[in-house]
């Protein structure tokens, strides 16, 4: 089961990760560093970009 795993890694919001997950999509956040824990997670920052 993939949830106990993510909810180790992540501590911000580990909800927003399965959503992003389960449906392949983008996960827009600022917090890169607590969810590039994430393998397979895609990201994108855009405060930065």
């Amino acid at each position: 089961m993939i949830r106990p795993k993510l909810a180790r890694r992540v501590t911000a919001k580990p909800q927003r990760c399965f959503c992003a997950l389960s449906q392949q999509a983008l996960l827009v956040t600022n917090n890169m560093r607590e969810f590039a824990k994430v393998p397979g997670l895609q990201l994108d920052n855009w405060i930065t970009s």
